[in-house]
């Protein structure tokens, strides 16, 4: 079941969901709830952008739904996600973690590897194909 809690600094604004949605609570022009289109920043996470006082800022949608619903006593700085989607932030997805933890978790290093190599490999064949380096 879907829980709505306000958001801390947007109180009577704004909610986010335990799915990882967030909604605008309506103005005076409009009292209609509106679910906030997701946009995503330059690294995948979906953010949202909030307005108040006429001013917006952009908001990380996991760090909203964590900050609202999961307690963080020991004041840890960052969020994980569980199945290593960027675009999953139900909250049984995500956990308050060291910079560490979420840098070695799961398959991220694996995944880094095999990133480098096929990155070495086509530089290896754009060189080759400009006639920079000879293949053995």
């Amino acid at each position: 079941m879907e829980f709505w809690k306000d958001i801390k600094g947007y109180e009577g604004l704004y909610q986010v969901s335990n799915y990882g949605r967030v909604k605008s609570l309506g103005n005076e022009a409009s009292r209609k709830e509106k679910i906030r289109k997701v946009k995503y920043d330059r690294n995948g996470y979906p953010v949202i952008i909030l307005h108040k006082n006429g001013e917006k800022k952009f908001f990380l949608t996991h760090r909203l739904v964590a900050e609202a619903f999961i307690p963080n006593p020991d004041n840890l700085p960052e969020i994980n996600h569980k199945d290593e989607c960027k675009t999953n932030n139900f909250v049984e997805n995500l956990e308050w973690c060291n910079r560490y933890y979420n840098v070695t978790y799961g398959n991220i290093i694996v995944k880094a590897n095999i990133a480098r190599k096929k990155t070495r490999f086509f530089k290896l064949v754009a060189a080759c194909c400009r006639g920079l380096q000879k293949v053995k």
